[in-house]
């Protein structure tokens, strides 16, 4: 598991040069999205349904990318960017245009539903997120 861990902040670290982070945040971005991908992988340990484990690791890259947004003063995009690489379900798109290649139109279909339901729940679990920060922020907690 820590290889897996140490892979995984690689992983984000060289993505985020690629889309040109600032120096200064990218060891902060990596962590962040080591951290998501760490509590999406014990979820799924967990048998907890993918979509779940997507939701938790988004939510888990949200509140430290709002949180770490607000320490080094820039936008939680910053963090959340190169964060979210790792939950991306890419061999799922991947298989789901495969299996229409090969004719298996159904199987293309089903695996296509679950790529667009993981990929909303990676949106829902940042935007909830960011907005429980936000909201507990200007709360003052």
């Amino acid at each position: 598991m820590l290889k897996d861990m140490a892979l995984a902040l690689v992983v984000v670290l060289f993505s985020g040069i690629v889309v040109h982070l600032p120096r200064n945040t990218l060891l902060l971005a990596g962590l962040t999205g080591m951290l998501g991908w760490l509590a999406n992988k014990l979820a799924g340990r967990y048998n907890l349904p993918a979509v779940f484990s997507v939701l938790l690791g988004a939510a888990v890259i949200g509140f430290l990318a709002e949180f770490l947004a607000k320490r080094a003063k820039l936008p939680s995009t910053v963090f959340v960017v190169s964060g979210i690489l790792l939950l991306v379900p890419g061999s799922t798109a991947y298989n789901s245009m495969n299996s229409f290649i090969q004719g298996k139109y159904l199987e293309g279909i089903a695996k296509g539903i679950d790529t667009v339901l993981i990929a909303a729940h990676i949106a829902g679990g940042i935007a909830v997120a960011s907005v429980m920060a936000r909201y507990l922020r200007e709360k003052g907690l």
